[in-house]
């Protein structure tokens, strides 16, 4: 998302990564859901096999979805060596503090 956007559609940005955040959570604590829904839409019969994907990458997230800092840096490094890239503009996290300050994630922590 452009900074120009977020600037301009803020409040726009902010129910998107509510409702991005609250589909992770669902994703997060309910197994049978995302499996059943992953199944759909990947179109895979094999159940096991998504069920073994579930087991892998949900664990890979957080709450709240916080980038890694060491992820990005590695990405920009790569992408760096075609483009010059400076990390620290490649990251706003301010609708993430804004929501935690409000105490949107509250519900959500384990």
């Amino acid at each position: 998302m452009h900074r120009a956007f977020l600037k301009q559609h803020r409040g726009v940005a902010k129910r998107f990564l509510q409702a991005f955040i609250e589909g992770l959570h669902q994703v997060m604590t309910n197994k049978e859901k995302t499996v059943n829904v992953y199944q759909k839409i990947l179109k895979q019969s094999d159940r096991a096999l998504v069920e073994k994907t579930y087991d892998y990458y949900a664990p890979q997230f957080s709450m709240p979805p916080r980038v890694s800092l060491d992820g990005l840096r590695t990405t920009a490094e790569f992408i760096a060596k075609k483009v010059n890239v400076d990390v620290q503009t490649m990251l706003d996290e301010s609708l993430l503090d804004e929501l935690e300050k409000e105490g949107f994630f509250k519900p959500f922590k384990r």
